[in-house]
């Protein structure tokens, strides 16, 4: 029955049929769009896992093992100090021992998380909030004054920079993801103290230093275990521009960053107060750091770059042992300071240079200009041109060929072709003992020795005594228009207090490894023996006389005994060359850029003030002693002239070739010879069209 009800049921209506049949086909709609979707989602997150993948393998296929973080890979070190162990400069990336957190005062890592990263602790590596802060500060100061960067970050970025994977100031994506992915590494394998100390022990901090243990040496010459608060907050000021912040750039920058991380540490409930920490402060960052405009430089650069020439300085850490005298250093550049500030202006000068030596070739005090944090090039190791100061080379080549100072030269005015060299304010005497030429520096005489001498010897003799610059070849040398260092001609003057045994500036003694393992150790040699003692004896006689009545006198202010001899270029150089028993001297004063001087800036003004006010700072109170342990005895004797014509001082030379087979011999006592050339040999004229323009003053 109920078939047939079922089969006898009355129709639907049709509307209704119809109404059914699109709800029906909506739903398979549905479905197959559900479907769609469905597959749609699978395929995508099949690919987007897929390149994900692909992208992270992309971004750390090259990442670096890090099992090299805690160990950085660096340049040597090397470490230049004194004798007396006093460090002077140290050179490459400077590390010390490995520093943990545990050891270190709990100051430093709050100075650090102050002003770094105040959520290290509760973050992931990345600290989102920080990046958003960051990034609202810099859109308000529509310029970068925040970074968002965790401690994790940078350390990561660091590790990233020096294995080479980038510059530092790479922007690029590439870096960006690499840097994030290796801090969620690092946080994922290290503890947050483990990270604090690796990036503790690596961190750049200025002047060279890499760690706070390394600059805790270097500007407060403690160890990081032993820091005050205010040390904390010094180094870590430095992290936000270390070359800009550090104490030996300006310790005034340092001391104000300092009370601003003292503030944050305040803000952050670390200290108490800040103000409590700026009081007196300035002054002690002050004593407590090295003072870069000192000379102590000039002479450390100088040793550095000469370390390559005795070891390797590639792989490993030096240490370089010198002959730095500190108390000389001291007194030296006090005499130039106080001179330069007393006279500079008025004799138009800005720059000096100032060398003190020992007989044997060791330099112990060096000023290489009038402030190292002004200008690093160093003026005792450049050339300059040496004016009267290189004569010296040309009254030890005439007394090695006969000469005594006795001997006499015409001081009249000399004209070769139409060079007329003058001296300054000289007004002719008419017959000059070679003595008295050394003394008032006359030009005339001194070409006409030349002139008898002869060039060839006189370069002969400059390069026995150290001379390495290349010569000129003509008349022009007797006004030493040659380029030579201050280096260079104090070692010359340092031979005659050697004994005339040949010099060899140096300042290297030793040089070991970290390990206590010597590498280089300097051996004592006495030099070549390129001055007989009778050319000693008579060009200290005259070289003493230019300090008693010349043109170097006051160089005697010293109150020790000092022979000498004084230099000008013009206006543009002047020098003063002496020694004293114990150490020869040299002083230079000038302008870089070749601006004249006063009329008046000689050698004997203040390069000769600036030896004498050393020597009497320096050897106040001390007995240097005479120049007999220095100087050799030679006893003077009766002797023929074999070279050129002799006469009495009143009469003509009688020739001006050299005699031969003896003839013209004459026995005479030195005291009463004249020798004088009436022509100048053909050498002496060679070149004679390159002659300088202007004539060069004497001393």
């Amino acid at each position: 029955m109920a078939s047939k009800r079922k089969l006898y049921a009355p129709k639907r209506p049709k509307k209704q049929v119809k109404k059914q049949g699109r709800r029906l086909l909506k739903r398979k709609k549905r479905v197959k769009l559900s479907g769609f979707f469905t597959r749609f989602l699978m395929v995508s997150g099949f690919w987007a896992f897929t390149i994900g993948m692909v992208a992270l393998l992309w971004f750390t296929h090259d990442l670096p093992s890090v099992d090299s973080l805690k160990s950085p890979s660096r340049k040597a070190n090397i470490t230049v100090m004194t004798e007396q162990g006093t460090v002077l400069a140290t050179y490459g990336d400077l590390y010390e021992d490995m520093v943990t957190v545990e050891q270190m005062p709990k100051s430093m890592v709050q100075a650090l998380l102050a002003v770094e990263d105040r959520r290290f602790y509760s973050h992931f590596g990345i600290d989102f909030l920080g990046i958003a802060r960051a990034a609202y500060a810099n859109y308000k100061a529509q310029r970068i004054v925040q970074g968002g960067s965790s401690i994790t970050q940078q350390l990561a970025k660091d590790f990233l920079i020096t294995q080479g994977l980038f510059k530092a100031n790479d922007r690029s994506l590439r870096r960006k993801v690499q840097e994030a992915l290796m801090s969620l590494w690092l946080e994922w394998n290290f503890t947050k103290d483990q990270i604090l100390t690796i990036y503790l022990n690596r961190v750049y901090l200025g002047s060279g230093t890499y760690g706070v243990d390394a600059a805790s040496r270097k500007y407060f010459n403690k160890s990081a275990r032993n820091l005050t608060t205010y040390e904390c907050a010094v180094l870590a000021g430095l992290l936000k521009a270390p070359s800009r912040y550090s104490p030996h750039a300006s310790t005034k920058r340092a001391h104000e960053r300092a009370l601003v991380v003292l503030k944050a540490m305040e803000e952050e409930g670390f200290i108490k107060s800040a103000k409590s920490y700026e009081k007196n402060r300035l002054l002690k960052l002050n004593e407590q750091s090295l003072d870069y405009s000192n000379g102590s430089r000039y002479f450390a650069n100088w040793v550095n770059d000469q370390v390559r020439n005795y070891v390797s300085t590639k792989t490993k850490d030096l240490i370089v042992v010198t002959t730095f005298d500190e108390e000389l250093q001291k007194h030296a550049e006090a005499a130039v300071h106080e001179i330069l500030d007393k006279h500079g202006k008025e004799m138009k000068v800005k720059q000096s240079a100032f060398l003190v030596m020992k007989p044997d070739g060791a330099i112990v005090a060096m000023v290489g200009g009038r402030s190292y944090r002004e200008s690093q090039f160093n003026r005792a190791v450049g050339r300059r041109l040496a004016g009267s100061a290189f004569k010296i080379i040309i009254f030890l080549a005439g007394l090695e060929n006969g000469w005594h100072p006795n001997d006499q030269l015409e001081d009249s005015e000399i004209t070769i072709g139409k060079w007329s060299p003058k001296n300054y304010k000289w007004k002719t005497r008419g017959l000059l003992t070679l003595e008295e030429v050394a003394a008032y520096s006359n030009n005339a005489a001194t070409i006409r020795l030349l002139m008898a001498v002869g060039i060839k010897k006189v370069h002969e003799m400059a390069r026995r005594l150290g001379i390495t610059t290349k010569l000129p070849n003509n008349l022009t040398i007797a006004l030493g228009t040659a380029d030579v260092s201050l280096v260079e001609l104090t070692s010359v003057y340092a031979t005659i207090i050697n004994r005339g045994h040949s010099v060899w500036p140096y300042a290297i003694v030793e040089i070991r490894d970290k390990q206590g393992n010597i590498l280089y150790q300097r051996e004592q040699q006495t030099g070549h023996k390129v001055l007989q003692d009778r050319e000693l004896a008579y060009i200290h006689q005259m070289l003493e006389a230019t300090t008693r009545y010349g043109y170097c006198r006051a160089a005697r202010n010293g109150g020790q005994p000092v022979a000498g001899k004084t230099g000008s270029n013009g206006d543009t150089d002047a020098w003063t060359l002496t020694y004293i028993p114990g150490y020869a001297i040299g002083s230079w004063y000038g302008n870089d850029d070749n601006k004249p001087m006063h009329k008046r800036s000689t050698g004997g003004r203040l390069p000769a003030r600036t030896v004498g006010l050393f020597i009497k700072k320096a050897f106040a109170g001390k007995k240097l002693g005479s120049f007999d342990n220095w100087i050799p005895k030679y006893k003077e004797e009766q002797y023929f002239d074999e070279g050129w014509g002799v006469s009495s001082v009143n009469q003509q030379v009688t020739s001006s070739v050299p005699p031969t087979d003896g003839a013209g011999q004459t026995s005479t006592k030195h005291s009463n010879v004249s020798r004088y050339p009436v022509a100048a040999p053909a050498e002496a004229k060679q070149g004679l069209q390159s002659l300088v323009e202007k004539a060069l003053g004497g001393g």
